[in-house]
């Protein structure tokens, strides 16, 4: 049985709706467009980084000081969450095609060693006959 309505996961609520959340922190990014999405994730990934950096040297230097940085990780990745939920319906898309296009390619695969099966299938047929006629007239001479 599958879980309905909300709940709640590192201490924010998610619901179990179908459809992209809204983003409920500051975007970083400008909003991407579709194909624009693979190099605001990547943007957003090289900002991780540098952030991870900082976040380990404050905490060397200024233990005390780490709250800030550790919140801006915590943006950067609900932003980069939000921007895989954007990108998945057209990846979900892409695999789809590409899957029908396989199918279509062994389905006509299937076809074409059929159409020669039977080819061949009425090639021996028309030879059988050809003897059994040949068979049948030497009978009646």
């Amino acid at each position: 049985m599958a879980m309905m309505g909300e709940y709640a996961l590192f201490g924010e609520i998610h619901t179990t709706e179908d459809g992209i959340p809204p983003l409920t922190v500051r975007q970083l990014p400008p909003p991407p467009a579709s194909e624009d999405v693979r190099s605001s994730l990547l943007a957003l990934h090289r900002e991780l980084v540098v952030s991870v950096r900082d976040l380990l040297s404050l905490l060397t230097d200024r233990p005390s000081a780490y709250a800030r940085a550790l919140e801006a990780i915590g943006l950067i990745f609900r932003n980069m969450q939000h921007l895989t939920r954007v990108a998945r319906p057209a990846q979900a898309r892409a695999e789809l095609v590409r899957l029908l296009e396989r199918e279509l390619a062994q389905r006509k695969a299937a076809l074409r060693e059929l159409r020669s099966a039977t080819r061949e299938g009425q090639e021996a047929l028309e030879l059988g006959l050809g003897g059994v006629r040949a068979q049948l007239e030497k009978d009646e001479e």
